[in-house]
């Protein structure tokens, strides 16, 4: 496939020794790489005014439809996600072994389990400080499509990446169990207060190296059962230069009134 790209002619790599009528095909192997994903896709190349051919990065495309990808280095998720049209074509067009029960198995696992299996992922990923761009981890992906395939399960025709969900639809989802988490434990929080037995622990410190300020603050409160709890419930960067009292109750109530306790401050107790 050949295009233009700042008014030079850029061609995308194919095997050694492939078939590709063109005399100019270039073959661009991504030895770097050891991913599958690179089985299929290639990395293209410009050929400058001296007829050298210079990669071009944090870019990949399909050997057989050219398909194009932007890329970072690390994560070929958008790569091993790529459906190629012409094989998907091919494989149409061969008759089909898999019966309608099949189908609407696999079809019942993208639809059902995906949602939990988000849900799960989030759930881990803050429990266990994890980094969100670790569902785009090959070895992760790797696991997965391992647990799918153990044994010839029901699964194992099912491609990991159809029920991974992507590092954006991950974020969404934190945001919103923490909106869930903050809107049920406001109701036991704002109970509390009103019975004058809240009290909410402050810690402000700054980091040694790097000088910035982080406010942390955590909540005690006996419940109907006389049972004594201590709960987490932020720990935020504090930007505010001058740390006086008045500034630093500011930014507690700021922060209590996403449980809307920012009312209740003067029946909140202070440790």
């Amino acid at each position: 496939m050949i295009g233009s790209l700042a008014g030079k002619r850029f061609f995308f790599g194919c095997d050694e020794g492939s078939s590709n009528s063109s005399r100019d095909a270039v073959s661009v192997v991504n030895h770097a790489k050891p991913s599958s994903c690179w089985n299929r896709c290639a990395v293209p190349a410009v050929k400058d005014e001296n007829n050298r051919h210079i990669v071009i990065k944090n870019f990949a495309t399909c050997r057989s439809c050219y398909a194009t990808y932007v890329f970072t280095y690390g994560s070929t998720k958008s790569l091993n996600s790529h459906k190629c049209v012409k094989e998907s074509s091919s494989i149409s067009t061969s008759p089909s072994t898999k019966s309608p029960s099949w189908n609407s198995k696999i079809n019942r696992f993208s639809s059902e389990k995906k949602k939990t299996l988000t849900s799960l992922i989030a759930l881990w990923i803050c429990q266990s400080i994890r980094p969100i761009s670790i569902v785009e981890d090959e070895g992760f992906l790797n696991t997965i499509q391992q647990c799918l395939s153990w044994n010839g399960g029901p699964f194992n025709n099912i491609n990991g990446n159809d029920i991974l969900s992507s590092r954006s639809t991950i974020t969404r989802e934190i945001n919103r169990q923490a909106n869930d988490i903050r809107e049920r434990l406001g109701v036991i929080l704002r109970k509390g207060a009103k019975q004058e037995c809240l009290a909410i622990s402050p810690d402000l410190w700054s980091d040694k190296f790097k000088q910035n300020s982080s406010l942390g603050l955590t909540a005690h409160f006996v419940d109907d059962q006389h049972i004594l709890h201590s709960i987490d419930l932020c720990c935020e960067s504090y930007n505010v230069i001058n740390k006086t009292a008045g500034n630093v109750l500011k930014s507690i109530t700021a922060a209590l009134s996403r449980f809307g306790l920012d009312q209740l401050m003067d029946k909140i107790t202070s440790v």
